[in-house]
């Protein structure tokens, strides 16, 4: 373990490390982590760990119970995401756009659908440093995917009216929101690394995806007693969002110290 004032952490599949302002640690000494865990940063220019090792209940960390526990982890309310590579340069996910209100009664029209947010930018230029690689690592660099647009609301049931009285059409569903553009990724991603044991990093680019549009709200019925030829119309559906840039990364070989 590197012979320095840098903190040293164990990261697990559920308390992933999520970076998310550049004030928060960027330089840590030994970094342990577990099959499932990940590192994810949304901001700052540049990270670095001096030993990067795979961690097990086997594994002899050497590390205090607060040493261990002493790293940012999900927000609240965050969900752990589901992803493939062990570090992901991104940016944040936008939110998805909120559902429209259901007509009101007698035949009132559904509400469209909110526009869904667009993801973040991934940091415009990043350099990722590891001075001691100890197992092959899959790094991925993306921005963050676009919020899903909003549903849109259901139209009202016409009034059913009666044998005297004629019943009234039913409300159009309203149409859904459309999806948020991705982000972009990285400009540029460098990743310098060193390792004794001929363990390399390998590098992905991908664009941020654009959300999914929101779904058509349905039509309400026509009132049993209605006489007219009309049809309430079903909502449309929201238009996808648009794909951010890839990006590009390349690798640089160093000595290890």
């Amino acid at each position: 373990m590197p012979k320095n004032d840098l903190p040293n952490i164990v990261i697990t599949r559920d308390a992933p490390l999520i970076i998310n302002d550049s004030y928060q640690t960027m330089h840590y000494g030994t970094v342990f982590m577990d099959i499932g865990a990940y590192i994810e940063i949304r901001a700052g220019q540049k990270f670095q760990i001096e030993k990067l090792s795979e961690f097990n209940r086997f594994s002899e960390t050497g590390l205090s119970e607060s040493e261990a526990a002493a790293y940012e982890t999900l927000a609240e309310n965050e969900t752990k995401a589901d992803w493939r590579h062990h570090i992901i340069i991104t940016g944040k996910n936008g939110v998805k756009g909120d559902n429209g209100n259901d007509g009101k009664e007698w035949g009132g029209h559904g509400v469209r659908g909110k526009q869904g947010d667009p993801g973040e930018n991934a940091p415009t230029a990043f350099t990722l440093t590891i001075k001691q690689l100890k197992f092959d690592l899959t790094v991925l660099s993306t921005g963050g995917k676009g919020g899903d647009g909003g549903d849109g609301g259901n139209g009202a049931n016409g009034h059913d009216g009666s044998s005297k009285a004629t019943g009234g059409i039913g409300g159009n569903g309203g149409n859904g929101g459309g999806g948020g553009n991705g982000g972009n990724g990285a400009d540029m991603l460098t990743v310098r690394y060193a390792s004794a044991g001929g363990f390399e990093p390998l590098v992905e680019c991908m664009a941020g995806g654009g959300g999914r549009g929101g779904l058509g709200g349905t039509p309400g019925r026509n009132g049993e007693h209605y006489t007219g030829s009309a049809q309430p119309k079903e909502g449309s559906d929201g238009n996808s969002g648009l794909a951010g840039r890839q990006g590009q990364a390349k690798i640089e070989k160093i000595d290890e110290d």
